[in-house]
Protein backbone atom coordinates (compact mmCIF):
# COMPACT_ATOMS: atom_id res chain seq x y z
CA UNK A 1 0.00 0.00 0.00
CA UNK A 2 1.20 3.55 -0.93
CA UNK A 3 0.76 7.05 0.62
CA UNK A 4 -0.65 8.73 -2.96
CA UNK A 5 -0.12 12.21 -3.81
CA UNK A 6 -0.10 13.60 -7.48
CA UNK A 7 3.58 13.14 -7.72
CA UNK A 8 3.45 9.78 -6.69
CA UNK A 9 0.81 8.63 -8.79
CA UNK A 10 2.85 10.12 -11.99
CA UNK A 11 5.85 8.36 -10.54
CA UNK A 12 4.37 5.24 -10.03
CA UNK A 13 2.84 4.88 -13.98
CA UNK A 14 6.39 5.99 -15.43
CA UNK A 15 8.24 3.77 -13.32
CA UNK A 16 9.61 0.36 -13.54
CA UNK A 17 7.68 -1.40 -10.42
CA UNK A 18 4.66 -3.04 -12.07
CA UNK A 19 2.76 -3.85 -8.89
CA UNK A 20 2.69 0.54 -7.91
CA UNK A 21 2.25 1.35 -11.66
CA UNK A 22 -1.19 -0.88 -11.52
CA UNK A 23 -2.09 0.36 -8.44
CA UNK A 24 -1.54 4.05 -9.35
CA UNK A 25 -3.66 2.70 -12.47
CA UNK A 26 -6.18 1.91 -10.43
CA UNK A 27 -6.18 4.89 -8.28
CA UNK A 28 -6.49 6.82 -11.65
CA UNK A 29 -9.23 4.59 -13.46
CA UNK A 30 -11.03 5.30 -10.22
CA UNK A 31 -11.07 8.94 -9.88
CA UNK A 32 -12.39 9.02 -13.57
CA UNK A 33 -15.33 6.77 -12.42
CA UNK A 34 -14.46 3.60 -13.38
CA UNK A 35 -13.25 1.76 -10.04
CA UNK A 36 -12.46 -1.58 -9.90
CA UNK A 37 -12.11 -4.47 -7.12
CA UNK A 38 -8.23 -4.36 -6.33
CA UNK A 39 -8.66 -0.41 -5.41
CA UNK A 40 -6.42 -0.24 -2.57
CA UNK A 41 -7.60 2.14 0.62
CA UNK A 42 -4.93 4.87 0.05
CA UNK A 43 -5.61 4.61 -4.02
CA UNK A 44 -9.21 4.89 -3.14
CA UNK A 45 -8.58 8.11 -0.88
CA UNK A 46 -6.74 9.45 -3.51
CA UNK A 47 -9.53 9.25 -5.89
CA UNK A 48 -12.13 10.85 -3.37
CA UNK A 49 -9.80 13.86 -3.23
CA UNK A 50 -8.24 14.45 -6.15
CA UNK A 51 -11.46 14.54 -9.07
CA UNK A 52 -11.34 13.67 -12.86
CA UNK A 53 -7.30 13.19 -13.43
CA UNK A 54 -6.21 14.89 -16.59
CA UNK A 55 -6.85 12.58 -20.24
CA UNK A 56 -3.18 12.86 -20.63
CA UNK A 57 -2.59 11.29 -17.04
CA UNK A 58 -5.76 8.77 -18.07
CA UNK A 59 -3.64 8.26 -21.15
CA UNK A 60 -0.49 7.59 -19.45
CA UNK A 61 -1.83 5.40 -17.23
CA UNK A 62 -3.92 3.33 -20.19
CA UNK A 63 -0.37 3.00 -22.25
CA UNK A 64 1.57 1.55 -18.87
CA UNK A 65 -1.20 -0.72 -18.04
CA UNK A 66 -1.03 -1.61 -21.95
CA UNK A 67 2.68 -2.38 -22.09
CA UNK A 68 2.30 -4.85 -18.72
CA UNK A 69 -0.45 -6.86 -20.57
CA UNK A 70 2.23 -7.15 -23.23
CA UNK A 71 4.46 -8.66 -21.12
CA UNK A 72 2.00 -10.90 -18.57
CA UNK A 73 1.98 -14.88 -18.83
CA UNK A 74 -0.43 -15.78 -15.63
CA UNK A 75 -3.78 -15.92 -17.25
CA UNK A 76 -5.29 -14.62 -13.66
CA UNK A 77 -3.67 -11.18 -13.93
CA UNK A 78 -3.91 -10.63 -17.72
CA UNK A 79 -7.05 -10.47 -17.11
CA UNK A 80 -7.26 -8.42 -13.55
CA UNK A 81 -4.98 -6.00 -16.05
CA UNK A 82 -6.97 -5.97 -19.05
CA UNK A 83 -9.76 -5.12 -17.02
CA UNK A 84 -7.95 -2.45 -15.77
CA UNK A 85 -7.77 -1.19 -19.63
CA UNK A 86 -11.05 -1.58 -20.54
CA UNK A 87 -12.13 0.79 -17.79
CA UNK A 88 -9.13 3.01 -18.27
CA UNK A 89 -10.13 3.40 -22.10
CA UNK A 90 -13.91 3.81 -20.97
CA UNK A 91 -12.64 6.82 -19.37
CA UNK A 92 -10.85 7.89 -22.25
CA UNK A 93 -14.01 7.49 -24.31
CA UNK A 94 -16.29 9.07 -22.21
Amino acid sequence: MTDWDDEGIEAAIAGDDADAAVEAAEAIAAAAGFPGDRLEPDGREWAETHGVPPEDLVDRALRRVRDLCAGETDAVTLAELRDLRYRLGDAIAR
